[in-house]
């Protein structure tokens, strides 16, 4: 079931239809999504209209798996934030304002940050208007296949000779793997990359021995020249892989012989490992070789182009290494260089098809961006999403990582760990997305430095790495079960004791109504008793300096915890970091 899905919407049993359309409220921009970073539909984007909604009180997504499992829900961020007044009581609430993005994306990751497994999926929207109305769209469903098929095709001789019986047929090997829905398509094409044969197999049909005879899709002899076979498997999600062979060379003659080379671009770097050329010959059964010569032109076969030629005596050697160097011994540069073999018997000569290959001196290039800066993962849907943009210009990539990495402090050491990292092969995909949750499934706290780093290698064997960008997130106000919390690491807060008391009072002056408690945590570092009195004392100390006041006030109140209430579990030094902090708890309680 592919396609978009446009699910109906009812309100306590009844249709919905007043100012929204109901087959256009909510939809996916396609029916199925491949999260493999490849580049290919490594999201799905769930479009919703919100322009035609009314006012809400409350909206959740949720996407089960085709058991009924809930694997991921985007819900409402439901705390009362003031807009931009100059008067207002700090004692009453904010009006109450919902938002709803009018996209969401989702990466295949369940609420902890790990990968689903393929499958069916269902998507539904549920939206609590003003009026206490419950609107609850039908289930849709979408499918999710992260495993692209595989190809894998390779054939022992090249050459097609229409006159030699032993010769007048190509015989390819194929390997593929795939599911029952992916499509497999068989080609041989031209020069010009036009198909004149081709092939559609399911997964389970596609043949491992396929026998060219040299003729099209008519059954007609193609002319002599050269071609390739492409063998390349689909799958519905987007998902793409593809295997050729190249230089298939078809003579209408009795006798002949071929020349290849393994791949076709290669290192202009002499220093390289890969800067040397492998070619292989064949000279077919009929043929006595008396002596030989391997020629190598510069763009195209000119006799003043000739940049090398080996003349040597008997049958050419069914393998060669080869430097790429000039007549001169001096490394040939970059450029695109025509190859061809010649065999002389004392009757005739017989020359190979010139064939091709690249040097380059060419380096993998980025562009790319990363935003935004004052990124806040705490579900209210403002700055809650890093978005990765790269994309690869230059030499093609081999394979990749991207880390986000954290500095973080152990004491007064600097330390940095991996909060989540990506790989992949080929040059990688366009966009990767983070809803800021760490391998482990826990959020990142406020005031995080982190940064952006990617790590590849590339075709010719060079590895490097390259920092795509800096982040930092800002104060976040993550909900809980009785209120809401938001986390200064003390680090951060004795750093910057200067500044950083302006901005906390500011921030809590956005959301009046609630009590707010102050509290100050230590690490499960020290004995407990110490940690449990400094605490308090810190929090007292804390409170008058940032309000003028050693009691409690208002909605205003202060408390130590010690080590009773961790942020985070664990024992490592980057837990200490973290659950030694400042935090103000917002609560509705009196």
């Amino acid at each position: 079931m592919f396609g978009k899905f446009f699910p109906s919407f009812w309100i306590l049993g009844v249709f919905f239809s007043v100012s929204v359309s109901a087959n256009s409220l909510i939809s996916t921009e396609s029916g199925s999504f491949s999260p493999n970073w490849d580049g290919v539909s490594d999201l799905i984007r769930f479009k919703i209209q919100t322009s035609s909604l009314p006012k809400l009180q409350d909206w959740e997504l949720t996407i089960r798996s085709a058991s009924g499992e809930t694997v991921r829900k985007f819900e409402a961020g439901k705390i009362r934030k003031k807009g931009f007044t100059i008067f207002g009581d700090e004692n009453e609430f904010a009006p109450e304002d919902i938002y709803l993005p009018s996209i969401l994306e989702w990466d295949g990751e369940n609420e902890n940050g790990n990968p689903v497994g393929d499958g069916y999926y269902t998507y539904q929207l549920y939206l609590l208007t003003a009026n206490k109305e419950k609107i609850l769209s039908e289930e849709s469903t979408f499918y999710l296949d992260a495993r692209p098929p595989k190809s894998e095709v390779n054939c022992k001789t090249k050459l097609l000779l229409t006159e030699d019986r032993n010769l007048s047929k190509i015989i390819i090997q194929q390997k593929t793997s795939g599911e029952s829905a992916d499509i497999f398509v068989g080609e041989f094409l031209d020069q010009e990359g036009r198909s004149l044969k081709a092939y559609t197999w399911r997964a389970k049909e596609v043949p491992f021995q396929l026998v060219w005879d040299g003729t099209d899709s008519n059954g007609k002899l193609v002319s002599q020249g050269l071609y390739t076979y492409k063998l390349t498997g689909r799958d519905p999600a987007g998902n793409e892989s593809s295997d050729k062979i190249e230089n298939i060379t078809i003579k209408s003659e009795s006798a002949g012989i071929d020349l290849n080379v393994e791949g076709d671009l290669f290192p202009a770097d002499p220093a390289n490992p890969l800067n040397r050329i492998k070619f292989s010959s064949f000279v077919s059964s009929k043929l006595k070789s008396d002596s030989y010569e391997l020629e190598v032109f510069k763009n195209e076969v000119k006799e003043d182009n000739l940049v090398f030629s080996q003349k040597s005596l008997g049958e050419p050697p069914a393998e060669l290494i080869w430097e790429p160097k000039n007549k001169e011994g001096k490394p040939l540069g970059s450029g695109t260089y025509m190859y061809r073999l010649t065999i002389f018997n004392r009757y005739d000569r017989y020359t190979s098809l010139a064939k091709k290959f690249t040097l380059s001196d060419q380096k993998a290039k980025f562009s790319y961006d990363v935003s935004p800066n004052g990124f806040t993962p705490d579900g209210d849907w403002q700055k809650d999403v890093v978005e990765i943009r790269v994309r690869s210009k230059g030499l093609p990539i081999v394979s990749w990582k991207i880390n986000i990495i954290e500095s973080f402090y152990d004491g007064d050491k600097p330390e940095e760990r991996i909060v989540r990292n990506w790989t992949g092969t080929g040059n990688g995909p366009d966009k990767l997305i983070w809803y800021g949750l760490d391998d482990q499934g826990r959020r990142i706290g406020s005031f995080a430095d982190l940064k952006v780093v990617l790590s590849y290698k590339d075709i010719f064997g060079e590895e490097k790495e390259e920092e795509l960008g800096d982040l930092k997130t800002d104060i976040l106000i993550t909900r809980e079960k009785d209120g809401f919390r938001f986390s200064v690491p003390n680090r951060i807060f004795e750093n910057r004791w200067w500044t950083l008391p302006s901005k906390l009072k500011s921030t809590l002056g956005k959301f009046p109504g609630y009590k707010v408690e102050l509290q100050i945590h230590t690490s499960h570092r020290g004995d407990d008793e110490y940690n449990l009195r400094y605490s308090e004392e810190k929090a007292k100390k804390v409170f008058q300096s940032l309000f003028g006041k050693d009691y409690e006030f208002g909605r205003y109140r202060y408390r130590g915890y010690g080590e009773t209430l961790p942020l985070i579990p664990g024992n490592g030094s980057y837990e200490a970091d973290r659950n030694e902090r400042l935090d103000f708890f917002l609560s509705v309680s009196k």
